[in-house]
C-alpha cells in the first residue's frame, strides 16, 4: 500500500482522486492521531501563478470562518515545494449525489436550506462571497449537518467589489450561477443568494431551474429567461416556499432578498406554517396503475446507514471549477445507492385491478395471491397512517416510509418480474434506523413491523 508522509506528521494512506487542479489523499495526523483529507496542488499546477493563488486564497478564505455548517481547516503549508492543504474528512455523501435519487422531502429540503442560509449568513458576515455554491460542495454527513465546502474561488466583499483586471472572469458553474456572474460582473453577498435559490429549486423539484446542451446556453436562460414556477413541477409546494425560490431567482440582486438572515427566517416560517397542517396522502397503488405522481420521489436516506462514505475535501475538476469526490466503495454500495422510480398514486382499492391479458399469463399472480397480497398490502398503508395519527412516527418519517411503500407496490405489481422481498429488507432496515433516531417509537414499530411481516408472509417462498 502507498505511504507517503506529508510535513512529517500527515501519513498518506490513500489516494481519492485527482483533476487538473488537485490530488486528494485520505491521510492520518500522527501527532493528534486523528483521519484528515490532505489536499495537495497537482504538479502541473506549480507553475500556474492563478492556480497557486487560488490554492492561497481557499486556505486563507477558510482559515478566517469558525461555523459548524462550514468545512473546518486544520493546517496549510508547503511540503519539499508542494501547497498542501489539511482539513477535515467529512463522514457521508454529497447533495448532488443525494439529488440523483430524485427529489427530496420539503421538510429535507427545508432543513438543509437553514443550513446552507446559516453557512452564508456566516460567511457574509465576514466578508466572503462563495461564488460557487452548488450540491457538490454541501456536504451532509451521517448526522445530517451540512458542511459547506470549496472556498477556492471565494473572494472578499472588497475584492469582489475592485476591478482586479480589464477583462471580466466568469467564474462559478452554469446551472447555479447568477446573472451577474454569467456576464462577468461583480459578485456580492446576493450572488451567492441566488446559486443557493437554484440549489433549492433542485431539492423541490429534482433539477436545477435551467438546463441546456452546453454551458452558454444555460448561462443565457439565467441571465433572460424567467425559471419556471417549481409548484408547476411539484404542486404540493407550499406557496411561501415557492414565493421564496423565485424570489432568491430574481435576475435583479436587489430584488433578492437582502441577506442570508432574511431568506432563513422565511425557511422558518414556511417550515412552522407545514408543522401545523395536517396533509392526507392519497394511498398507493399496489398494481402502480394511478396517475403520474405530483409528491417527492422516493428519496433513499441512507446517511445513517451502515456503509457511510467518506467525502473528502477537494478540488477536483480538471477545468479549475472545484468539486468534490465520494471515496470508491464496493459495487454493492454503490448498487445499493441507485435510485429507483417512484410509485404511481391512485386513490385506495379494495380489490385488485385485473391483469391485461397479455400480461397475466406471465407474470400476474393467481387471484387469490393478488386479492390476498392487496389486502395486506392495504393493511400495511393503515398500519404507517395510524402510527403517525397515534404519534408514534413523526411526519417526515412517514413519508418517507410511504415512498418506499411506493417502490415495493412497483415491485409487487411486476409478479415473477419483481423483487419485493428486496424492498421489504430494505424497508425492515430503514424502520430500525428511524426507531434507533427517535424518530419512530417501540409502538409504532411493533405496528408497522407486524403489517410487513404479514405481507412478507404472503409472498412465494
Amino acid at each position: 500500500m502507498f505511504e507517503r508522509s506529508v510535513a512529517g506528521r500527515y501519513r498518506l494512506t490513500e489516494s481519492l482522486g485527482s483533476g487538473g487542479m488537485a490530488t486528494v489523499w485520505r491521510a492520518h495526523d500522527e501527532v493528534l492521531d486523528r483521519a484528515v483529507a490532505v489536499k495537495m496542488l497537482a504538479e502541473g499546477a506549480w507553475s500556474d501563478a492563478s492556480a497557486v493563488a487560488r490554492f492561497t486564497q481557499e486556505a486563507l478564505t477558510v482559515a478566517g470562518l469558525d461555523h459548524p455548517n462550514i468545512v473546518t481547516l486544520f493546517d496549510a503549508g508547503v511540503d519539499d515545494g508542494v501547497p498542501f492543504l489539511v482539513m477535515e474528512l467529512v463522514e457521508g455523501t454529497d447533495l448532488h449525489a443525494l439529488l440523483g435519487r430524485g427529489p427530496l422531502p420539503i421538510a429535507r429540503a427545508v432543513s438543509i436550506a437553514d443550513q446552507v442560509c446559516a453557512a452564508l449568513e456566516a460567511a457574509h458576515r465576514a466578508g466572503v462571497v462563495h461564488r460557487d455554491i452548488k450540491p457538490a460542495n454541501l456536504l451532509l454527513t451521517t448526522d445530517g449537518t451540512v458542511k459547506v465546502v470549496d472556498f477556492g474561488i471565494a473572494r472578499t466583499t472588497a475584492s469582489a467589489r475592485a476591478a482586479l483586471t480589464s477583462t471580466a472572469t466568469v467564474v462559478g458553474t452554469s446551472s447555479y450561477m447568477a446573472p451577474e456572474q454569467a456576464t462577468g460582473g461583480r459578485a456580492n453577498p446576493r450572488t451567492d443568494l441566488y446559486a443557493f435559490g437554484c440549489v433549492l429549486y433542485a431539492m423541490l423539484t429534482g433539477q436545477p431551474p435551467f438546463e441546456g446542451e452546453d454551458p452558454m446556453a444555460i448561462l443565457f436562460q439565467h441571465v433572460h429567461q424567467p425559471p419556471v414556477p417549481p409548484r408547476q413541477l411539484r404542486p404540493e409546494i407550499p406557496a411561501g416556499l415557492e414565493e421564496l425560490v423565485l424570489d432568491l431567482l430574481a435576475k435583479d440582486p436587489d430584488q433578492r432578498p437582502t441577506d442570508a438572515g432574511a431568506a432563513r427566517d422565511r425557511l422558518a416560517r414556511v417550515g412552522r406554517a407545514s408543522s401545523a397542517r395536517t396533509v392526507r396522502l392519497p394511498a398507493l397503488s399496489p398494481a402502480g396503475k394511478g396517475p403520474a405522481p405530483t409528491g417527492p420521489l422516493q428519496w433513499v436516506d441512507r446517511l445513517g446507514g451502515r456503509r457511510a462514505a467518506a467525502l473528502v475535501l477537494a478540488a477536483l475538476a480538471a477545468t479549475g471549477l472545484t468539486g468534490y469526490v465520494l471515496a470508491a466503495g464496493s459495487p454493492a454500495d454503490h448498487a445499493s445507492a441507485r435510485s429507483t422510480p417512484p410509485a404511481s398514486v391512485s386513490p385506495a382499492r379494495t380489490s385488485p385491478q385485473p391483469s391485461s391479458p397479455a400480461t397475466t399469463a406471465s407474470t400476474a399472480p393467481s387471484p387469490d395471491a393478488a386479492q390476498t397480497g392487496q389486502g395486506t398490502f392495504d393493511a400495511l398503508q393503515r398500519a404507517v397512517a395510524e402510527a403517525q395519527n397515534a404519534g408514534e412516527i413523526d411526519a417526515d418519517a412517514a413519508q418517507d416510509v410511504r415512498n418506499r411503500l411506493g417502490n415495493l407496490s412497483r415491485q409487487l405489481a411486476k409478479g415473477r418480474d419483481g423483487n419485493p422481498a428486496h424492498e421489504i429488507a430494505d424497508l425492515r432496515h430503514r424502520l430500525a434506523d428511524l426507531q434507533k433516531g427517535g424518530q419512530l417509537s417501540d409502538a409504532g414499530a411493533q405496528r408497522i413491523g407486524s403489517a410487513l411481516d404479514a405481507l412478507a408472509a404472503t409472498l412465494p417462498a
